[in-house]
Order: structure tokens, then sequence, then C-alpha cells
């Protein structure tokens, strides 16, 4: 009798072992699904502003002047 008890004890743990061991994988699959999203989102940003006009002129060099660099606002 006691070893029925323990196989059903051993039984029981396996189960819920394996249980907690499924939700540690669906919370992580979860976890990784939201990252790529993040990402996602970054890479979008980042190739929207690398194609946005910038907001300030760029520097003009005048090649008569050697290295001076006219800066205008």
């Amino acid at each position: 009798m006691a070893i029925d008890g323990i196989g059903s004890t051993l039984s029981n743990t396996s189960v819920a072992g394996v249980r907690a061991a499924n939700e540690q994988v669906r919370t992580l699959g979860a976890g990784i699904s939201q990252l790529i999203q993040g990402t996602q989102q970054i890479a979008e940003g980042a190739q929207a502003s690398s194609t946005a006009t910038p907001t300030t002129p760029a520097p003009s060099v005048d090649p008569s002047r050697g290295q001076t660099v006219d800066i205008f606002a």
C-alpha cells in the first residue's frame, strides 16, 4: 500500500511539473512575441525617420575659402 501511495504522489508531482513547464513556455512565447513586435515598431520608426527631410540645413563649404565652413541657421 505504501508503494501505491508513492506512485500516486510521483504521478501527481510529474503532472504538476509538466503543467508548470508548459505555463513557463507559454509565458516565454508571449514575451518573445512582444519583443518581436517591439523591434518591428522600432525598425519601422527608424526607417520613417531616415526618409524624413532634415530640419536644419547642412553646412555649406565654399571651395574658394579653404576649410572655412559657413553654417546658415
